[in-house]
């Protein structure tokens, strides 16, 4: 069974060193990614991440744990999981965008008290897509 999760988070890391830690975490994604058959894209905005990852469900479950434990970022909230039978980033181990206020904006809304609005997290998903894209 194939699944998708989307997550956001808030980064721990002062503001000087994510660009740095964003390219570690990028390059080990991509490699670990590929060997556990998962596809996705990140983005990096004002502090905080977003991450959506496909692939098989249990392989996106691993994942998800090492991503929990990740000293390097805090508040981890899934957002959606669904089941999905045609991936959104077939060609990509881990797309990754950098900085964009919208998409900062976008992220901190999700982080919030309460349950996430589906349209924010429709706008999110939609951005992370488009931005792997370019």
């Amino acid at each position: 069974m194939e699944c998708s999760l989307l997550y956001v988070s808030r980064a721990t890391l002062a503001a000087e060193r994510l660009d740095a830690a964003a390219d570690d975490i990028v390059a080990l994604s991509r490699a670990y990614n590929a060997s556990a058959g998962i596809t996705g894209g990140l983005v990096l905005a004002g502090g905080y991440f977003a991450q959506l990852l496909e692939g098989p469900t249990e392989a996106v479950k691993t994942l998800m744990e090492r991503i929990n434990r990740d000293p390097r970022h805090e508040e981890v909230s899934v957002l959606r999981i669904a089941a999905r039978s045609k991936r959104q980033f077939p060609d990509w181990s881990m797309a990754y965008a950098g900085g964009s206020t919208y998409v900062a904006k976008q992220i901190a809304a999700l982080l919030g008290p309460g349950p996430a609005d589906p349209k924010q997290i429709d706008r999110l998903t939609t951005l992370i897509v488009s931005f792997a894209s370019m």
